[in-house]
């Protein structure tokens, strides 16, 4: 078991909800292929934690681990989509951003990304 818990802007705002709503501005009608199978994902994550993947195919896991210096770093896969996660408690993760798949490899810009909305999460924690 796993709780996500989205970043939270001073604005009220969130990293899911922004994330899901430029999904659907930019892909009007094709929920099917983008939200549906992202929020499946995260709800299946939230219930059996990283051994997610052990309830998946073996082709295409849906939970990876990341970067060695953030070793609590990961991410939520769909074909289409990936979410960044950070590992802040035993069964606690904090979503981190969301981006659309545009090849294979996780791209470095998405990495340094969520590495910088980690040390605003970790400094926003100690105040």
């Amino acid at each position: 078991m796993a709780i996500i818990s989205p970043l939270k802007y001073a604005d009220g705002s969130d990293s899911l909800s922004i994330f899901l709503e430029e999904l659907k501005s930019k892909h009007k009608n094709e929920e099917e292929k983008y939200i549906v199978p992202l929020i499946k994902v995260i709800r299946d994550f939230q219930s059996y934690g990283p051994q997610i993947n052990l309830y998946y195919s073996k082709s295409f896991p849906p939970f990876k681990k990341l970067d060695s210096l953030y070793k609590n770093l990961g991410e939520l896969r769909t074909k289409k989509c990936r979410y960044f996660i950070y590992k802040c408690d035993k069964f606690e993760w904090i979503g981190l951003h969301g981006y659309e798949k545009q090849s294979q490899d996780t791209p470095n810009n998405e990495i340094i990304k969520a590495k910088g909305e980690i040390r605003l999460w970790l400094e926003t924690k100690k105040n």
